[in-house]
């Protein structure tokens, strides 16, 4: 073997070592590993972000008045019109309320569905008791479209801060919607109807968590033909809940039955035409019977609610507007089997005006 030869291995030995080395080689020394503590300034930053979203940009997102409104769940998008009846900037009809009463105003809220929301009822309402009392009047029109006694819970607990005078409580058929899925898909918060009725700690404090769960946790059940007046007893409970927490806020409660009438002979093929004997040349939010289900059962299901009502007034000393008796069952004076039309929507709000200036002359109306 020659010299150079021999010589090779020690040349690819020091160019290995060299390269080990990290000092005379090509290939740059590896930073030092600072551990876990290199994420801790980008986590920060993005938690930063998520809590300024939520408590400041996700309500304005989806145009909600304020951020509390929108855990809430339970109002109309600012600024829009349904049909006549606009929704004010808090969310609701009416009148827009300062958080302070102003002195020696009477404050009356509705709670209910569209039978005390639509043809502008809340100002109507407001007139109405503006004839009869000599005080200033507020009226906020809480009562808004499919709402059930259970929203209007929720609304009510929201908005007790408002100091009413009077709550006018309104409710019958859209509890009915709770109905329409399996017995074993029925639930008591009726969450079966949408995410917002579900509530707990975390959806409701956080605007994030509750679009989440709304988008993409929760699953509506399938929907079944309604046969059983199952939401029957949750009303009930509802109802006085509502009496309760209306007293609970200084004001007193003025409960209403609810007003139908299913015309003989009445068929969906006869009110689609409408030859069913209702009125409403303007075509006014009409719903068919069936909406809730077949006409027996929603017979049977809010003569139920109204002796519910009846029976609650009654035994809790309750004032009672009697709408079922005021209206009677004249197809004339409703667009469909439960919405007044003017005629009817003029005797409702005069009954209720009348039943509020009634209190007041009295004295009867409940002090906290």
């Amino acid at each position: 073997m020659s010299r150079a030869t021999a010589a090779r291995p020690k040349k690819k030995a020091a160019r290995k070592k060299g390269a080990e080395g990290g000092r005379t080689g090509n290939i740059p020394a590896p930073k030092k590993n600072r551990g876990p503590w290199r994420f801790v300034v980008p986590a920060a930053v993005v938690l930063a972000m998520l809590v300024f979203a939520d408590l400041f940009v996700m309500h304005r997102i989806f145009g909600a008045p304020d951020r509390a409104t929108f855990l809430m769940g339970f109002y109309g998008d600012p600024g829009t019109r349904l049909e006549d009846t606009a929704i004010n900037r808090m969310g609701f009809t009416g009148d827009v309320l300062r958080p302070k009463k102003p002195p020696g105003v009477i404050r009356v809220l509705t709670l209910g569905g569209s039978v005390l929301f639509n043809r502008r009822f809340a100002e109507k309402l407001k007139r109405a008791i503006s004839e009869k009392i000599t005080e200033p009047v507020e009226v906020l029109g809480g009562a808004l479209r499919v709402h059930n006694t259970w929203s209007s819970r929720e609304k009510l607990a929201f908005l007790s801060r408002y100091h009413f005078d009077f709550v006018v409580i309104c409710h019958g058929i859209n509890d009915l919607d709770a109905n329409s899925v399996a017995p074993e898909d029925f639930r008591e918060d009726y969450s079966q109807l949408n995410p917002w009725h579900h509530r707990g700690f975390w959806v409701e404090h956080s605007t994030i968590l509750r679009l989440l769960y709304n988008r993409f946790l929760y699953s509506y059940p399938d929907k079944k033909e309604p046969k059983d007046c199952i939401s029957a007893p949750v009303f009930a409970r509802n109802m006085e809940r509502l009496v309760d927490m209306a007293r609970d806020s200084g004001a007193t409660p003025i409960l209403m039955t609810f007003a139908w009438v299913i015309p003989g002979g009445y068929t969906l093929e006869r009110f689609k035409k409408g030859r069913a004997g209702y009125v409403n040349p303007d075509n006014y939010d009409p719903c068919p019977v069936e909406l809730w289900g077949r006409p027996p059962y929603v017979n049977r299901c809010l003569e139920e609610n109204n002796r519910a009502v009846r029976d609650l007034a009654a035994r809790k000393n309750v004032p009672l507007l009697d709408a079922e008796s005021l209206l009677g069952k004249d197809p004339r004076l409703f667009g469909d089997l439960c919405h007044p039309n003017n005629r009817g929507v003029d005797l409702l709000v005069s009954g209720i005006a009348g039943k509020i200036a009634e209190l007041r002359e009295g004295g009867t109306q409940e002090t906290q």
